[in-house]
């Protein structure tokens, strides 16, 4: 009769330590589910709160001696898990919760060439990041980085990205300054991409 009592007392134990683990509540990224109020030049930095995000830029570029060029540098961040504290000073350099692939294309207009490459570096040993308090990304050598200027209705964005260290090979070092003229996609910044709650951006 101990016997049974102490089996089904350890069985009670069991049964309520799985239903608190069943209870907990588990991190979650945050969803887009309303339209978001945007502060530049801060929301150029990452927000990991969410899974995913990314930069992207599309352009024209013309050299001294005319000759066009059309680019695309996009950056991606993706998260592995939910509510994974930032690295800080004393965590191993090999831990890292966050994905970096980008892609770089260049179209030579002229020659009637179109190249592009893509990687992709994780959050470790520093190999790709993006800063939380300013537009700063990087997935091995392509960097984005923004900066300052003296007259706030102008900003400047540098991108730098390379195929190889061969000096032949494609390459992108424009510095982008432009007018503070934001326009944010479908009006409210918020636009639906499937039937799933989580489908919008």
């Amino acid at each position: 009769m101990i016997a049974r009592s102490i089996g089904i007392l350890r069985g009670l134990v069991a049964l309520l330590l799985c239903t608190g683990l069943a209870g907990a509540q588990e991190p979650k990224f945050s969803i887009a589910t309303a339209p978001y109020i945007f502060h530049f030049p801060r929301d150029h930095a990452a927000h990991p709160e969410y899974q995913s995000e990314w930069w992207y830029y599309t352009g024209h570029l013309r050299t001294a001696a005319g000759r066009r060029f059309g680019y695309e540098l996009t950056f991606f961040r993706f998260g592995l898990r939910p509510g994974d504290p930032p690295l800080r000073a004393g965590n191993s350099r090999w831990r890292g919760g966050q994905l970096y692939p980008a892609h770089f294309a260049i179209t030579d207009e002229q020659g009637q060439k179109f190249f592009y490459t893509e990687r992709f570096a994780r959050e470790a040993l520093g190999m790709g990041g993006a800063a939380t308090d300013r537009l700063a990304v990087h997935a091995g050598d392509w960097t984005l980085d923004g900066e300052p200027l003296r007259d706030p209705r102008f900003e400047r964005m540098r991108l730098r990205a390379k195929d190889g260290p061969v000096p032949t090979n494609p390459r992108l070092r424009p510095a982008l300054t432009f007018l503070r003229d934001l326009h944010l996609v479908d009006k409210s910044g918020l636009t639906k991409r499937g039937r799933r709650l989580a489908g919008a951006a």
